[in-house]
């Protein structure tokens, strides 16, 4: 977390994390586009706040331990 490849490689994970709760939807289907992008932009807000600690902590030398919570 505190080198390139570290922050790289947990971005990585957190937008893999993204597409599996968000899950597939019908580009055809305007509600479902817009409840995915929902989502989608729910999920990043909330990865960019817990992000915040991770790397605080990681900076410190004393990794924490995190889930992320999604409401959909």
């Amino acid at each position: 977390m505190t080198s390139d490849v570290g922050r790289a490689t947990f971005e990585g994970r957190i937008k893999g994390a993204i597409r599996k709760v968000c899950g597939s939807y019908d580009t055809r289907n305007l509600k479902d586009s817009m409840d995915h992008r929902n989502c989608v932009d729910e999920a990043n807000l909330s990865a960019k706040r817990a992000s915040v600690t991770v790397m605080a902590a990681a900076a410190a030398g004393t990794p924490i331990e995190t889930a992320m919570v999604i409401n959909n």
